[in-house]
């Protein structure tokens, strides 16, 4: 659409919550060069809409989410680590 507010809004929630981002870049890989290639030629860059990926996951995206997991389950065990059970 050209919207820079809409775009900078879908970055920063992919940096709060990168599990979309990473599908995108998981299903970049499960499609076929011949699907995305079909699917660039009708007019649709990036393969199957909502549920296809037009480009490979960044290294800095998988280390975040790897670093994103890491942190949520060291407050989820400090967290529980505090209760009485």
């Amino acid at each position: 659409v050209g919207n820079d507010l809409m775009r900078n809004i879908g970055i920063a929630v992919s940096l709060l919550v990168p599990s979309d981002a990473l599908w995108r870049g998981a299903a970049y890989y499960l499609q076929s060069p011949a699907f995305m290639a079909a699917s660039s030629a009708v007019g649709e860059p990036g393969g199957a809409g909502p549920f296809g990926g037009s480009a490979p996951p960044s290294a800095a995206l998988v280390g975040w989410s790897i670093a994103y997991v890491v942190l949520l389950l060291a407050m989820a065990a400090r967290r529980f680590g505090r209760r009485d059970l």
